[in-house]
């Protein structure tokens, strides 16, 4: 039988500041496009909630916690952060999660 992967699922909240939504929509947008050439990342999707532009939210599914780690310091990541830091209205919010029935 083959070996059982738990996936990893991590959520992370970013607020911009509204006078920098339009540039931290596009840092966002174009991070999307890049991280997906990630080893390990099974899918990535990038949401915008409805009554707040200026609030988002990434969902990553890692094949595993080794990769997950591995890509908060990968040049596309570190890059991403680095030029997000000053549009920011508050911290990045990362929650790592895995499914509740994956024990």
């Amino acid at each position: 039988m083959g070996e059982h992967v738990t996936l990893i699922y991590v959520i992370t909240h970013i607020d911009i500041i509204p006078t920098n939504l339009e540039a931290g929509r596009e840092l966002l947008l174009r991070y999307a496009a890049e991280v997906r050439n990630e080893p390990g990342l099974a899918r990535f999707e990038l949401l915008c909630q409805l009554r707040r532009p200026n609030h988002f939210e990434t969902l990553a599914v890692w094949d595993s916690e080794a990769h997950y780690l591995a890509s908060l310091s990968a040049p596309v990541t570190l890059s991403y952060r680095e030029r997000l830091h000053p549009l920011l209205g508050s911290p990045f919010d990362d929650r790592v999660h895995r499914l509740a029935n994956d024990q």
